[in-house]
C-alpha cells in the first residue's frame, strides 16, 4: 500500500497504517539525526519527538512525499535543539 492510502486509513482511525507509515520512515528520521546532537539519548529522543510532532501536524500534510514531510518537522526539532543548547550555553557563561 502506498503512503498516500496508509495516510488517509491513518486519519480515519486506522492505527495499523499509521504504525506501518512510522515503520517505514523511521530508519530515515534516526539517520537524518545520528551524529547531530550531543548524546545517543537525544538522538533517540528527536527520532520519537518527530513522530509526536507528525502526529500533531498531520493535518497540514497536503501532498507529496510523506517522507519530505516528516523529514521537514525532523528538521525543524534538530533547529529548536540547536538553539535551545545556544541559549543554555549562554545562560551558563553569563
Amino acid at each position: 500500500m502506498d503512503e498516500r492510502a496508509l495516510l488517509e486509513r491513518w486519519r480515519a482511525g486506522d492505527r495499523r497504517a499509521g504504525n506501518e507509515l512510522v515503520q517505514r520512515c523511521y530508519p530515515f528520521v534516526y539517520r537524518f539525526f545520528v551524529n547531530k546532537p550531543r548524546s545517543p539519548a537525544d538522538t533517540d529522543e528527536l527520532a520519537q519527538s518527530t513522530f509526536v510532532q507528525l502526529v500533531e501536524a498531520i493535518d497540514r500534510y497536503k501532498g507529496g512525499p510523506f517522507l519530505t514531510f516528516t523529514l521537514g518537522i525532523a528538521a525543524n526539532l534538530i533547529g529548536h535543539y540547536y538553539r535551545d543548547l545556544r541559549r543554555e550555553e549562554q545562560r551558563t557563561t553569563c
